[in-house]
C-alpha cells in the first residue's frame, strides 16, 4: 500500500504532539486559514496542512500558543504573511502548566523567477 493511501491533501493526517520535542516540518500545500474549532464552536482555530518529505500531509489544528509561535516565526523571516510553497517546522519546546509551548520556524518560498 503506497503512502499516499494513508494521507493525501483531502484527508490530511492530524499532526498530534504527544512527546516533548516533538517536530513536524514540510512544505504548506493547503492553508493557512482560520476556522470553527470543532471542539468549540465559540472559538476559531488555525488550520494549515503541511506534505512532509516522505510524501505525507499532515493538518495543523492550531490552538492555544501555536498560533503565536507561528507567528512569530512569519516575523522572524522578514515577511507579512504565510503561503503555500513555503516551508514550516513546529516543535513542542516545553510545558507551562497544562498548556503546550511551540516553537516555530518558516521559510517563504522562493520567487517565481520571471522570463523577460
Amino acid at each position: 500500500m503506497k503512502l499516499n493511501q494513508f494521507s493525501n491533501l483531502a484527508q490530511p493526517r492530524i499532526a498530534v504532539f504527544k512527546e516533548l520535542h516533538d517536530k513536524y516540518n514540510g512544505v504548506i500545500v493547503d492553508g493557512p486559514q482560520w476556522i470553527t474549532d470543532p471542539l468549540d464552536s465559540a472559538k476559531e482555530l488555525l488550520r494549515t496542512v503541511i506534505q512532509d518529505d516522505r510524501g505525507l500531509y499532515w493538518a495543523f489544528m492550531a490552538r492555544t500558543q501555536m498560533p503565536d509561535a507561528i507567528y512569530d516565526a512569519v516575523v522572524a523571516a522578514g515577511v507579512d504573511e504565510i503561503e503555500v510553497g513555503g516551508h514550516l517546522e513546529i516543535e513542542w519546546v516545553e510545558t507551562r502548566g497544562n498548556t503546550k509551548v511551540y516553537a516555530a520556524t518558516y521559510t517563504p518560498p522562493e520567487p517565481i523567477k520571471g522570463t523577460f
